[in-house]
């Protein structure tokens, strides 16, 4: 069992750090399409933006949530 117990602990720490980096990610990205939607003037330009701002916050939402799932897991089965 102290492998098992190791191997998940591996991958904590893994998707811990994923999850930091995801996020550190996403609101540089975040950033950025806020503020060159500010600076367009093409109403297009500006919904590409917007669009884009929305997939950065539901795949951020997605790595975040993958974590809880691993930690979930690791609960569930007693780790």
């Amino acid at each position: 069992m102290p492998f098992v117990t190791q191997l998940h602990t591996a991958i904590t720490t893994a998707s811990g750090w994923i999850t930091g980096l995801a996020v550190a990610g996403g609101g540089g990205m975040l950033g950025y399409h806020g503020l060159a939607r500010n600076f367009e003037e093409d109403p297009s330009r500006v919904a590409h933006h917007n669009q884009s701002m929305k997939k950065i916050i539901v795949g951020t939402a997605i790595v975040g949530g993958a974590s809880g799932i691993v930690a979930t897991f690791g609960h569930f089965f007693g780790l």
